[in-house]
């Protein structure tokens, strides 16, 4: 065989493709479960901030947040009737809403005058965390204007369900406009708001816009994020009401 033939060429492009995939292959595999980890912190650092007890830009260890997370109650609940399901740790530790939420026999298709929050399917259960004094960490998403919106709501336990934090943790909104879901000023300002009134009917919304007359019940919405905003109303409300969350909050 020639130095320089085509043949030569070929053998030596296609060992160093070989070559190159069998390394990205060990590193993907080896850093799987270190990947894994930090998500799982990050799942658990962002809880933490909705209930308040990590602050916005804290830096604290590893082991700090494990411990903090560690007086959380992680429990699953049936969506729409508020009733806790009996499952093992390992059970409530593994379930995965948007994987049950494809499946038949654990999700269930949203009609679509009531999927106000653009999500088509949920799940049935929701794993939901509780504190030692009985506030709930609840999931929520919605879509928004380009993506679908992930946050975490941490609800008191008074009649009212005053909200304590309120933590957007993904999203592909437009930085900037939508995007400030995640600042901690805009999301800041829901902090003492309140779900429900006196009689125990629904009344959190976000209005249009900032700069708004505001109440106990309201908030400011995003300044040129019109279709964002809409879609933070309409989740909170979605997954606040009787369709999700709302016959545990009502009960409780």
């Amino acid at each position: 065989m020639q130095r320089d033939s085509v043949g030569k060429i070929l053998f030596v492009a296609v060992a160093l493709f070989l070559g190159c995939a069998v390394i990205v292959s060990v590193a993907s595999v080896g850093l799987r479960s270190y990947q894994e980890r930090n998500k799982e912190l990050d799942l658990k650092r962002n809880v933490l901030l909705a209930t308040g007890d990590l602050k916005q830009g804290e830096k604290i260890a590893s082991a700090q947040v494990e411990e903090l997370f560690a007086k959380l109650t992680p429990k699953l609940v049936e969506l729409g009737t508020g009733k806790f399901v009996d499952a093992s740790p390992e059970e409530v530790s593994s379930f995965n809403a948007i994987e049950a939420a494809k499946k038949p026999e654990t999700g269930v298709a949203i009609p679509q005058g009531k999927d106000i929050a653009g999500i088509k399917r949920r799940a049935k259960l929701a794993r939901i965390y509780v504190t030692a004094d009985g506030r709930y960490i609840l999931p929520i998403y919605g879509k928004g204007l380009w993506s679908t919106m992930f946050a975490y709501i941490a609800l008191a336990s008074d009649d009212q369900h005053t909200i304590n934090g309120l933590v957007y943790y993904q999203h592909g909104e437009t930085p900037g406009l939508g995007g400030e879901v995640d600042n901690p000023l805009w999301r800041g300002q829901f902090v003492g708001k309140k779900v429900f009134d006196e009689k125990g009917k629904y009344r959190l919304h976000v209005l249009k816009g900032s700069g708004n007359n505001l109440d106990a019940y309201s908030a400011d919405g995003m300044s040129g994020a019109t279709i964002t905003t809409r879609g933070v109303d309409d989740m909170l409300e979605y997954w606040l009401g009787p369709e999700a969350f709302g016959p545990l909050l009502t009960s409780s």
